[in-house]
């Protein structure tokens, strides 16, 4: 088991012990090969850790009915499954300057926004996520925000163990302490500082 898997299986246990609806909404794990059936499309190739991401879980389930803060993962974060991002790639990348053909949609914020993570293995942010929201008054459009899934992972697991992330009696996704939550990221997430230093 690697370090991606070893830190999703930490997160669902602790969605576990704090009965979070979320985890009764996660689809089954895809392999490798599937996954690149469909890239090939697109001329793509994920990062590795992106590979243990979907191998460990394929998303939420797709239905209508789910109410956005049962199936939040993180803040602004909906863990896409593959096929819905591969639709929102279809329809979003190209659109604009900023959401070319090398990165590609993880996480929805449930808006106008995804968390895109660079595909690109010449580039030197290779594997580094963005926050893409075309409604950003604070950045234009795109900035870095994880420096990489791991650090993405590390940072939701530590808001998870220290009950700064929880869910409601309703079971509603809920944030118990914001700049608690943005210190961490930033901790974790040094190269996206210009990110964390908005928020703090």
């Amino acid at each position: 088991m690697n370090e991606i898997q070893l830190l999703l299986n930490k997160i669902f246990n602790c969605l576990k012990r704090i009965n979070s609806p979320l985890v009764e909404f996660l689809n089954d794990g895809i392999d490798k090969t599937n996954i690149n059936t469909r890239l090939k499309k697109y001329n793509l190739e994920f990062p590795e850790e992106v590979y243990s991401l979907y191998g460990w879980k394929n998303g939420v389930t797709d239905k209508e009915e789910h109410l956005m803060g049962h199936i939040m993962l993180f803040i602004m974060g909906i863990f896409s499954s593959f096929d819905r991002s591969c639709n929102s790639y279809q329809e979003w990348c190209g659109k604009d300057r900023y959401w070319n053909k090398t990165l590609f949609p993880l996480f929805e914020s449930g808006g106008a926004g995804f968390h895109l993570i660079q595909c690109d293995p010449s580039s030197v942010n290779y594997g580094m996520i963005y926050f893409y929201d075309i409604s950003a008054d604070e950045f234009d459009t795109i900035i870095g925000k994880y420096d990489s899934l791991k650090t993405l992972l590390q940072s939701v697991y530590d808001c998870y163990l220290l009950d700064i992330y929880t869910f409601n009696k309703y079971g509603i996704f809920t944030v118990i302490d914001y700049e608690k939550s943005f210190k961490i990221s930033k901790k974790y997430n040094p190269r996206c500082y210009q990110y964390w230093n908005m928020l703090l």
